[in-house]
């Protein structure tokens, strides 16, 4: 059962059924998950004195990259409208810190920015927030749109510093062990039956490499609904991963 106002643990299960990853490997099992943006509950999160000034009026949570090249900043201002409600504008003042070189980008500022609000981690460990693998470097976000839209997820490619969207409804992230790459179990809301003056919400596989090229594998303008994939590795660990949507 879930409450109202309740996020779920796979954002993909609120919506079209859960999803069951199977294989050998425990960590392939581990999937992209929403963190509720609870920002005086969060047990994780740090922050330093001076990000508790401005433009927030209590301390931000921040997270740090595994490499300690980059920190996250979840900072807000309680002045901006777009920073009070989950919804286009909003993690605008969140800031992208370069540890290396001192420097700081507002999310505001960086190519494909339109809104963020929740940072998404690992489903088994809620203290994983970055997807590093080989030349894979990035971290998720999700963000709601409005009712009819429903919600959609960000890549923060840490590369080159930028937001790419996943998909124009809601996309779920799924690590691929090994490979600098990985999935999405992508949402497609009202897209027209051909032949037809019905719409249906349509669902199938992505796979993104670390450039953020993807290969959509159902045919465009087409009213696709996927109910799973294997996939078959040689020489990766897992070899084989089974990803099912359930009603669970």
């Amino acid at each position: 059962m879930v409450r109202a106002n309740e996020k779920l643990a796979l954002f993909h299960e609120h919506r079209t059924g859960g999803i069951n990853i199977t294989n050998s490997d425990s960590f392939a099992r581990r999937i992209c998950v929403a963190q509720r943006n609870t920002r005086a509950t969060s047990p994780t999160p740090t922050a330093s004195p001076e990000e508790s000034v401005s433009p927030s009026a209590t301390p931000a949570p921040s997270y740090k990259a595994p490499d300690d090249s980059f920190e996250l900043v979840l900072r807000e201002d309680p002045t901006d409208e777009n920073d009070q409600i989950n919804g286009e504008g909003h993690g605008k003042h969140y800031l992208l810190r370069d540890l290396k070189t001192g420097t700081e980008t507002e999310f505001g500022k960086l190519p494909g920015f339109i809104g963020v609000f929740e940072l998404l981690h690992d489903k088994l460990d809620k203290d994983r927030h970055f997807l590093f693998d080989g030349s894979l470097r990035l971290a998720f976000f999700g963000l709601h749109l409005n009712s009819t839209d429903g919600d959609t997820c960000f890549a923060l490619d840490l590369n080159q510093p930028r937001l790419v969207r996943l998909s124009p409804n809601w996309a779920t992230p799924i690590p691929l062990p090994g490979e600098s790459a990985f999935l999405t179990l992508t949402e497609n809301r009202y897209i027209p039956i051909p032949g037809s003056s019905k719409t249906v919400n349509c669902s199938y596989m992505e796979r993104w490499d670390e450039k953020l090229n993807k290969i959509r594998y159902a045919r465009e303008k087409s009213a696709a609904l996927c109910y799973g994939a294997s996939m078959y590795r040689p020489g990766r660990t897992p070899p084989i991963t089974t990803i099912r949507k359930t009603a669970d």
